[in-house]
């Protein structure tokens, strides 16, 4: 079987960054869960029920967590390493500014 890959960003993983952290930890409570599978308390922002939040957000989403994705599910090209990937995505992380969320 050919393995996949995927490019996804995560806010507030490997990180310290507190906007990032804060960001990631609501959304996680909202959805109910964690991108790394670690325990999560839901929660609903104010003046917001559990109900309506689960109402307006997938079960796959909530199934998830909170992240983003680049790159959907790929193959690489043949002669194409997953190190290579790698090089290639950190070069691409080191050349881009950092996404600022108000």
């Amino acid at each position: 079987m050919t393995r996949r890959f995927a490019i996804y960003a995560a806010p507030g993983l490997g990180s310290e960054e507190t906007a990032g952290l804060l960001l990631r930890e609501k959304a996680e409570q909202w959805l109910g869960r964690s991108a790394t599978g670690d325990p999560v308390t839901s929660g609903a922002p104010r003046g917001w029920t559990r109900a309506a939040v689960d109402a307006i957000t997938a079960a796959s989403a909530r199934r998830y967590g909170f992240h983003a994705t680049f790159k959907p599910p790929f193959r690489l090209t043949e002669g194409r390493t997953p190190d290579e990937l790698d090089a290639a995505v950190a070069r691409f992380a080191a050349s881009s500014a950092a996404a600022v969320v108000p």
